[in-house]
């Protein structure tokens, strides 16, 4: 399962789990879309979105 369907079945839009993260929303856009690849995020940003979205990180790094 990928960031967007985790964040969507969390009902958080975009800009809510940028803000509650501590993550440009610009950031997380490129990460959903494709632009910038999730498996090159740092550790400290999948933890701090992981712990957000109530999951583990591998679940959207795959």
């Amino acid at each position: 399962m990928g960031l967007t369907e985790i964040r969507e079945r969390r009902g958080l839009n975009k800009t809510q789990l940028a803000e509650l993260a501590g993550i440009p929303r610009v950031t997380i856009s490129k990460y959903e879309t494709g632009a910038t690849n999730p498996e090159n995020m740092s550790l400290k940003m999948a933890y701090r979105l992981a712990d957000v979205l109530d999951c583990e990180p591998r679940e959207f790094l795959k």
